[in-house]
């Protein structure tokens, strides 16, 4: 509150009935509880600053997310490898098996 608004506030105290000084007073007391509260600019520059932090996290995340993403590529590659040469693997020792059962029996 300006001063030129204490003053106003005051003077209408004051037509009220109420003493200069006791209507001073309570506008001081009235501005003093008011003032910390939040206005329009404070919670707008507050709703900005928290977007931007949030725009921040989300980047961040996405990127943790990309790079868990390609690593867990990379492992089902690896796991798609090792189940493919343990499958050749598997067709060589049959195919063995059936030489052999050929040989004997033949």
């Amino acid at each position: 509150m300006e001063t030129r608004d204490i003053l106003g506030a005051a003077q209408q105290l004051e037509e009220s009935g109420m003493e200069r000084a006791e209507a001073e007073s309570v506008i001081r007391t009235m501005q003093s509880m008011v003032a910390p509260l939040a206005t329009k600019e404070s919670t707008a520059a507050e709703s900005k600053a928290i977007r931007e932090e949030m725009a921040a996290e989300f980047k961040l995340v996405r990127k943790e997310m990309e790079a868990l993403e390609h690593k867990l590529v990379a492992m089902m590659h690896e796991l798609a490898t090792a189940q493919t040469w343990r499958l050749v693997g598997a067709v060589f020792v049959i195919n063995g098996m059936f030489f052999a059962l050929q040989q004997m029996f033949g």
